[in-house]
């Protein structure tokens, strides 16, 4: 607590508010502080302003998002790699996504109801990127879902506030 920071000198250890804790503080950096090179004095206070300004973050207005983290499997088996994005259905806030890696994701999403998106890329082949003998390759991906679970995404989740999880198990046939 600020109260019991002294910098060599007494501090009353019990203040009547937050602000005059601060008060306190900031006279006995000021006093330490005098006589000191005019460099170290300006960078002393810019770091003691920092870390009290630091100290605010996170008491403005409520989080308006909530984590989401689960597993996508495919056909029964984790999926080795892919992306998941999940999309505001009321518009208000940002559409948010995150990779797929070895089965598992984890995201922060708007709260509310959110469409998902699901890609799981399979490499089919490979190219030159330039018409010459030397240019380098590019893997040339399809997708393996079907669009029921992407462009034309069937999927939904309700977002709420703090941690949400979510599997989802995915077949690449239509039944």
């Amino acid at each position: 607590m600020l109260g019991n920071l002294s910098f060599g000198r007494s501090m009353p250890t019990q203040c009547d508010s937050f602000i005059e804790r601060i008060a306190h503080f900031l006279y006995h950096v000021h006093i330490n502080c005098l006589g000191r090179p005019p460099l170290l004095r300006t960078t002393f206070a810019f770091a003691v302003c920092f870390s009290l300004l630091s100290s605010f973050v996170g008491c403005g207005p409520e989080s308006k998002v909530g984590i989401i983290s689960g597993t996508v499997k495919v056909d029964g088996k984790a999926a080795e790699k892919g992306s998941i994005s999940f999309i505001p259905l009321d518009e208000q806030g940002p559409t948010a996504g995150t990779e797929i890696k070895d089965g598992k994701f984890r995201s922060e999403a708007a709260l509310g109801e959110c469409k998902v998106e699901i890609r799981i890329p399979r490499v089919v082949g490979k190219k030159k990127i330039y018409d010459t003998p030397d240019s380098p390759v590019q893997e040339i991906s399809e997708e393996v879902l079907p669009a029921k679970y992407n462009e034309a995404s069937e999927l939904r989740v309700e977002i709420k506030k703090g941690t949400n999880s979510k599997d989802w198990d995915l077949a690449t046939k239509t039944k």
